[in-house]
């Protein structure tokens, strides 16, 4: 989870900081064929199946709103701070909890009604409404957060009959379909340099989420959650290195706070598991 949170840290900056010439669409397209194809030596190389399943459909509506979700996501990290960015995407957690009780039909036990109260607070302090300029990529980053947390929803149902491997490959196909959609009308050519940064930052997404889901395989969340949220000192070290970006006392505050919830939420989701078992 360590390796997942840098990898993951350092693809956000080198999205912000190729978004100043590419358009975030270009970049996300870019990125999907990357973890594609490197998905795909990763399965040749573990003789794993990649799109066998008899749920095409609902991993291509899955994989839709995934590719709805990168966009968004690469589009507010080009115009957001790291730290706020990081912040606002660990929300996508809280909002499956509120999505598995609406059509899951899941019980919303005492510690989540707290998770959310406080995250929702926690959003509220850093996106202040009302009382600074609104933010487009700070809420595009929200709407990711969002529709992966929809997504989440939908790979719990998929789960239970498919593999991570079926699932992640079907969600970059379709991003990839999608996004080409989209990149097409604000393609730019690219240097060597640039061309470069893009495949690595397709290479650090999918290096981040592999490591992530072997981290999650090996232990339990209790023990790999919390540490998927030192991606937030990653994106302030980078941030303030790099951009020259600091947060201000209100942005902490609430990034602070979506992390206690997160952390809080993983333990006591775990705790309750285990009860019911």
């Amino acid at each position: 989870m360590a390796t997942s949170t840098l990898f993951l840290a350092t693809m956000q900056a080198l999205v912000r900081h190729l978004g100043q010439d590419i358009h975030s669409f270009q970049i996300t397209f870019i990125n999907s064929v990357v973890g594609l194809i490197s998905l795909a030596v990763f399965s040749a190389f573990r003789k794993q199946h990649q799109f066998k399943s008899q749920r095409k459909k609902l991993l291509f509506f899955r994989g839709t709103v995934v590719a709805a979700a990168n966009l968004m996501f690469f589009f507010g990290l080009t115009l957001t701070p790291l730290v706020e960015a990081t912040s606002l995407s660990f929300v996508g957690i809280v909002f499956a909890v509120i999505l598995s009780v609406l059509f899951l039909r899941e019980t919303m036990y005492f510690h989540r009604w707290i998770s959310v109260i406080v995250t929702f607070v926690g959003i509220i302090a850093i996106l202040r409404p009302g009382y600074i300029e609104a933010s487009l990529g700070a809420y595009a980053v929200l709407l990711s957060s969002l529709l992966w947390g929809f997504a989440l929803v939908v790979a719990k149902v998929l789960s239970r009959t498919e593999s991570p491997v079926v699932i992640i490959t079907w969600s970059l196909l379709v991003t990839s379909l999608v996004s080409a959609f989209f990149a097409i009308s604000v393609w730019t050519p690219m240097s060597t340099e640039q061309l470069i940064k893009v495949i690595l930052t397709g290479l650090c997404w999918t290096i981040g989420h592999v490591s992530m889901t072997k981290s999650l395989k090996m232990y339990d969340a209790t023990v790999v959650l919390p540490v998927n949220c030192t991606r937030l000192i990653w994106a302030a070290i980078i941030g303030l290195l790099v951009f020259q970006e600091f947060p201000d006392s209100w942005t902490i505050f609430g990034s602070l706070l979506i992390v206690l919830a997160i952390i809080f939420l993983s333990q006591s989701e775990v705790r309750s598991t285990k009860v019911s078992a």
